[in-house]
């Protein structure tokens, strides 16, 4: 979807998995499949570990705290899947179509370049 001679006005950015420990997953998503570490850090509630690939990024959340929002994730679900992240041009019209569309949409965050869609 790009306007003729813009840029894309949806851009893939990565897929979140949420797992208890970091560490316990470095033997699958390191050394099986290949992933480069990448950036590192913590969160609100959590620790990230990014791993590239060609195509794409995959970002690892452990729960960090005892109130962590993760430790009720992986309660509920198990580790797995927790988020897919697209970079959009304009956000409220995205979340407005998703939301037309009958997809649940969260709260804006941030401003400018960079604002993310929160539940």
């Amino acid at each position: 979807m790009c306007p003729e001679g813009g840029s894309p006005m949806i851009v893939f950015d990565h897929v979140a998995v949420a797992v208890r420990r970091i560490t316990d997953a470095l033997d699958l998503f390191r050394d099986l499949l290949g992933g480069a570490p990448g950036e590192s850090g913590v969160g609100r509630g959590f620790t990230f570990q990014q791993f590239t690939f060609p195509g794409g990024t995959v970002e690892l959340l452990e729960p960090r705290g005892a109130d962590s929002f993760l430790h009720r994730f992986l309660d509920g679900r198990g580790e797995g899947l927790h988020h897919i992240t697209f970079k959009v041009r304009d956000l409220p019209q995205w979340a407005a179509q998703l939301r037309a569309a009958g997809y649940r949409s969260g709260r804006l965050a941030g401003k400018g370049p960079g604002r993310r869609a929160r539940n």
